[in-house]
């Protein structure tokens, strides 16, 4: 490990020769002092603790990093927090971008607690925007952010306004938009977009956010968006869409998002209740996508402002396309129900328990279609291999065999390792029901496990650190990823 942050701290230099490396509290006991003496190109390292600040990159194209950058270790995401305490005036934002920062100015590997919003006048009315983050008119990379705990009246996660902003491998939760003010929109517990070209939202998870009005996880306004890989579950909406609300002539991809446990109360009449509501001549695709278990399952569209297209292909859709429809059964809704598409129970691992990997069998496996579908990962949300033969649907590639079905019927020796990845309990499954032995291999090939089964058992990996082993029973061998 000492070596790999050699070579990272060495890259982090030589990128350009004339930027600094920034310690914090080393060289400033905050970070918006590290920001305030830094230059384009520099680096701020901030070792973790509680920061109780807010901090504004003040235009400057810079990176601002926990040790994660250099461990590529989770815990210093946990560990390294900003939480400001007793905000007042008119800035309460954690993180602000205001100043045409671009893709150079990048916020990597931190906890994002406790924020209210800036007050501006913009969007809806003169009232408080990102609770978490505020990026206006700006472009920055915000990666390995957990977003969490803050409120605002319009974005309680992240408020993106004319902002082509990546945002990726972020965990957006328990935010709130529920103000009593009477401009307050009360829209985008995740995410907020307004008037943006290009943001792209991949490998995301967006849970447990809520909103006293519209767009339980995000709110897209007059935007062309990507959400790619997400994991979007158990989000709330007291009126309009409990995943999604699209808004004056979005254009949104949706492409391999997993849906599910969103809930929207009932609306003040008019059918309003629904997992997506669309107005004003909105432009949305869905794809290799998992739309199941929302209460209701309906994309909704609203009947009297222009033409909304909805386009749906190689996903499981709850209800099927009889789940999308206008809210007064009127013509302003184009929808493309292209071919590939189910409606059937996905089989996921244990979704009370917050587990949406696919078991062996789930017809969502190999049941997604790349054909004509632009920018999508090689990867997964698991970081594992996206194309384990078709692509799936869902947030999560099935990594194991296709089918338990077919693999235990098949005349060869067969290994079924699930769930995978894993954190405490994997189940192996071998079609030689004789006694064999089994081999665990911890990444640098020492054994780690080894004991005698027969047709199937099931492994305690809690105690092993997170990583990629592989399990051996006789001749055949796999790969399991265990997670911490």
């Amino acid at each position: 490990m000492k070596k790999l942050i050699l070579l990272i701290y060495w890259g982090l230099i030589t990128s350009n020769l004339n930027a600094a490396i920034i310690h914090i509290p080393a060289d400033y006991l905050q970070i918006q002092q590290g920001i305030n003496n830094a230059n384009n190109g520099d680096t701020i390292l901030v070792q973790p603790g509680v920061y109780a600040e807010q901090i504004n990159f003040s235009g400057k194209n810079i990176v601002v990093a926990s040790f994660f950058l250099l461990t590529n270790d989770t815990a210093d995401i946990a560990s390294t927090i900003i939480a400001p305490s007793n905000l007042s005036g008119l800035d309460k934002s954690v993180i602000t971008f205001e100043n045409n920062e671009t893709s150079d100015a990048q916020l990597i590997g931190f906890t994002i607690e406790n924020g209210e919003g800036n007050y501006r006048m913009l969007g809806f009315a003169p009232i408080c925007y990102g609770g978490g983050i505020y990026c206006y008119d700006a472009a920055p990379i915000l990666k390995f952010l957990k977003i969490r705990n803050n409120n605002s009246e319009c974005g309680g996660g992240i408020f993106l306004y004319e902002s082509d902003a990546l945002i990726e491998n972020c965990t957006i939760s328990n935010n709130i938009c529920n103000s009593v003010a009477i401009d307050a929109p009360n829209a985008g517990g995740g995410i907020v977009m307004w008037n943006c070209d290009t943001p792209v939202i991949r490998n995301c998870i967006m849970q447990y956010n809520f909103v006293a009005t519209a767009g339980g996880a995000i709110y897209s306004f007059n935007s062309a968006a990507d959400i790619v890989n997400c994991l979007i579950t158990n989000n709330h909406s007291v009126v309009l869409g409990s995943a999604y609300y699209m808004d004056s002539q979005s254009h949104v991809r949706i492409i391999n998002n997993t849906v599910s446990g969103n809930v929207c109360d009932d609306g003040p009449g008019l059918a309003l209740k629904s997992v997506m509501y669309c107005i004003d001549s909105v432009n949305v695709t869905i794809r290799n996508s998992i739309f199941y278990g929302n209460n209701p399952p309906a994309i909704v569209c609203q009947f009297n402002y222009g033409i909304n297209n909805i386009t749906v292909a190689n996903t499981n859709f709850e209800g099927g396309q009889d789940s999308i429809y206008t809210n007064n059964g009127g013509s302003n809704l184009l929808l493309n129900w292209q071919g590939g598409n189910i409606n059937t129970d996905p089989q996921f691992m244990n979704a009370a328990a917050h587990n949406f990997h696919l078991q062996p069998g789930s017809p969502c496996i190999n049941a997604g279609d790349t054909t004509g579908v632009t920018n999508i990962p090689s990867t997964d949300l698991d970081a594992n291999p996206r194309y384990n033969g078709t692509i799936d649907m869902g947030c999560y590639e099935f990594q194991g065999p296709v089918s338990i079905f077919e693999t235990i019927t098949s005349s060869n020796p067969v290994l079924l390792i699930y769930p995978n990845p894993a954190t405490e309990i994997v189940r192996v499954h071998t079609s030689n029901n004789n006694p064999q032995t089994l081999i665990i291999f911890d990444p640098l090939g020492k054994i780690v496990l080894q004991k005698e089964i027969a047709g199937e058992t099931m492994l305690d990996v809690s105690g092993l650190a997170g990583g990629v082993y592989l399990i051996r029973v006789g001749e055949i061998g796999q790969r399991v990823i265990v997670l911490k």
